[in-house]
């Protein structure tokens, strides 16, 4: 099997992530982008795939997505970086609990609401700048 170090997906319909990616093509991802109209199913999906892939980045800058459901990321534990897309308005309760290796999160500026322990067991999380625009922590 061949390593691919990244894997480029589109998402041309929200909640079509599932049957769109073809599990066989994630041997040997460390990294993923994902690009369209990506929604909260296909974010939960994408965790975990990530939980059982050891994906260690994520990009979601070309998404349109507004959220990151509840739980989407937990316990992905080799989730190293995660790129948001500018259009992101919330993060679920947690989103990212548990994802031990998150060193910095750099959140956009349309986030306007973080749930509860979002970031919780990020031991080595040093750095995350918080939106001004944030009026729900």
């Amino acid at each position: 099997m061949a390593f691919i170090a990244s894997l480029n997906i589109n998402v041309a319909e929200e909640g079509s992530l599932e049957r769109t990616l073809n599990t066989a093509q994630l041997d040997g991802v460390k990294s993923i982008a994902v690009t369209g109209n990506a929604d909260d199913d296909d974010i939960v999906y994408l965790g975990k795939i990530a939980r059982r892939c050891n994906i260690s980045e994520i990009n979601l800058q070309q998404t349109t997505l507004t959220t990151i459901a509840h739980n989407a990321f937990e316990h992905c534990g080799n989730l190293s970086n995660i790129v948001f897309p500018a259009s992101l308005k919330g993060i679920g309760v947690h989103a990212f609990d548990g994802c031990s290796l998150l060193t910095n999160v750099t959140l956009p500026p349309s986030v306007v609401n973080i749930g509860d322990r979002a970031f919780s067991e990020c031991s080595l999380l040093q750095h995350i700048n918080i939106p001004n625009a944030v009026n729900n922590l």
